[in-house]
């Protein structure tokens, strides 16, 4: 454990340090990972090292890392992680084992199968032959559906079909979060990106560069199309103080030139 004046807290992405006394809140690897994805950490039982999965930006893997609270008699904290696994399975909720040897984790491979409902069946059937996506959204006049790879992340569109299928998005962009797609003009997505926040992005249907809509430090998440196709609606992320707890608003976006 850390010192008996100082205790480490994880909320849904990120470690914190924290007074005994309940002030002096700060974080622990504050420009470490941006986006933050660290989570679920737990300590040796000599209090020598903090064991915790993270996902590094650009990649969504979760992977072990071992923080070490002290280096010598007078040693300062380091914190600079020492990464323990390196997939190909996630790797999640580290616990020590007793004597301190081993780790006791939970591994998980990702798979998937894209299928849909048959309410004559009553049965689950497969759709565009089973593929393992995720995010679909399909087109307002039905002909038309863009999906996320899954788990690669890249995007696609195609026909209901499977026909004219496309590749939209490539590695190392991972497209996460919702998919907005309007009728065969282009898609929405908004892409976890090294080494800085997430903001959404358009993307022809037809491929091309992505175009971004959104800019800034703060993330912004979840984008749709209204009905009106000239605007959108999304999540955004204000600045966050040390301390705080983050809200989120859904701004509206005018986009006069669609």
């Amino acid at each position: 454990m850390p010192s008996a004046s100082l205790r480490w807290i994880t909320n849904s992405n990120s470690i914190w340090e924290v007074g005994s006394d309940g002030i002096a809140l700060r974080p622990i690897l504050a420009d470490w990972n941006k986006p933050h994805k660290e989570c679920c950490g737990s300590w040796t039982l000599d209090g020598r090292y903090y064991i915790f999965e993270a996902a590094r930006a650009g990649t969504r893997n979760s992977n072990l890392w071992a923080l070490r609270e002290k280096v010598g008699l007078f040693g300062r904290p380091n914190r600079e992680p020492v990464q323990l696994t390196f997939g190909p399975l996630d790797f999640q909720m580290p616990v020590p084992s007793a004597d301190g040897r081993r780790l006791y984790v939970i591994g998980v491979q990702q798979r998937g199968e894209l299928v849909r409902y048959d309410p004559k069946s009553k049965q689950f059937q497969p759709f565009l032959s089973a593929i393992w996506a995720e995010q679909l959204d399909f087109s307002r006049d039905g002909q038309w559906v863009a999906y996320v790879l899954y788990p690669e992340g890249s995007l696609w569109r195609s026909k209901l079909d499977g026909s004219e299928r496309l590749q939209l998005t490539f590695a190392p962009t991972q497209v996460s979060r919702r998919v907005g797609l309007r009728t065969a003009s282009g898609s929405l997505f908004r892409p976890p990106r090294p080494a800085s926040p997430s903001n959404i992005y358009s993307v022809a249907a037809d491929g091309g560069n992505p175009e971004p809509l959104t800019a800034g430090e703060r993330p912004d998440w979840d984008p749709c199309w209204l009905a009106d196709d000239k605007s959108l609606v999304f999540v955004h992320f204000p600045p966050i103080s040390e301390g705080t707890v983050p809200q989120s608003g859904c701004p509206v976006t005018p986009l006069s030139r669609w």
